[in-house]
């Protein structure tokens, strides 16, 4: 009896000590496990704070060209508003001359002022 006791005694020490090593295996793989997880949340967290910086900078470069272009119709509209001033002036220019010219071509080809005429 004393002998199977011994024999329980060694098979139940080299149970404990198979479970020990699983255990430590299992200790190191979960701290290679942690220390693995903990490189890749920092290099995510480090390409999410480029990423946001990239996105902030974008955000600023298309406010700045939204109000250039603000500026930009602004301009335009301003330039169609002189421009179709300058046309009515042409046009009104272009009939006071069309009108002296007709009545220089009645008056023999050339217009003088009415007041240089001699009486």
């Amino acid at each position: 009896a004393l002998a199977a006791g011994r024999a329980q005694a060694a098979s139940l020490e080299e149970r404990l000590d198979a479970t020990s090593a699983l255990l430590r295996e299992a200790r190191e793989d979960g701290a290679a496990w942690r220390d693995q997880a903990l490189v890749q949340v920092n290099a995510l967290s480090e390409a999410a704070s480029a990423e946001a910086r990239a996105t902030l900078g974008h955000a600023e470069e298309v406010s700045c060209l939204s109000e250039k272009l603000r500026q930009l119709v602004e301009e335009q509209a301003a330039l169609q508003e002189l421009c179709a001033q300058q046309a009515e002036d042409l046009e009104v220019l272009t009939g006071e001359v069309v009108r002296c010219h007709g009545g220089a071509r009645e008056q023999g080809g050339r217009h003088e002022p009415h007041h240089w005429k001699a009486s």
